[in-house]
């Protein structure tokens, strides 16, 4: 429990994200036949989120 705590309290809020940060949480919550190609854009979003620092 507790560390689920701190893990909230570490985690910018949805609404505290950049637009590739946001990106990767939907397509990383995919679960479906396409989840693949999901995974893949998430992939090129987070690249391009660290390059945006």
């Amino acid at each position: 429990v507790q560390n689920s705590q701190s893990t909230r309290a570490s985690a910018p809020s949805f609404s505290q994200m950049n637009e590739h940060e946001k990106a990767m949480v939907v397509h990383q919550s995919m679960n479906n036949s396409h989840s693949y190609s999901h995974e893949l854009q998430a992939k090129k979003h987070r690249e391009q989120a660290a390059t945006q620092g």
